[in-house]
């Protein structure tokens, strides 16, 4: 098949639409790796008996996640848990390392 005359090839991408382009591949690139992660936490939270998972009865496609009674354990021994864990993992962090984290957090929870 021939192909229709008098038509022209698409144009380039250059300079603002480029970056817009860039932009929003690299966008839905991490919103997928962000996606599966969840998905990943949520399986793993699942499999654990923490949670226990329903349909929403008024949307089907909704899901209702509650804590199992395994779960308000765990729940309740965060307090004891999360210092420690947190300053393990922050104590490979330099000064000014935390300070950006402590920067950026305060951004996030910035209204």
């Amino acid at each position: 098949m021939n192909p229709p005359k008098n038509t022209k090839a698409p144009a380039s991408l250059t300079g603002r639409q480029y970056v817009l382009g860039t932009f929003a591949v690299a966008l839905a690139t991490f919103m997928n790796v962000l996606d599966w992660s969840i998905a990943n936490v949520a399986i793993a939270t699942l499999s654990s008996d923490l949670v226990r998972r329903a349909r929403n009865c008024l949307d089907r496609r909704g899901v209702n996640v509650t804590l199992t009674e395994a779960g308000r354990n765990a729940a309740s021994r965060i307090a004891e848990i999360v210092p420690a864990m947190l300053n393990r993992r922050l104590s490979g962090f330099t000064l000014l390392e935390f300070a950006a984290l402590c920067r950026l957090h305060g951004k996030l929870l910035d209204d």
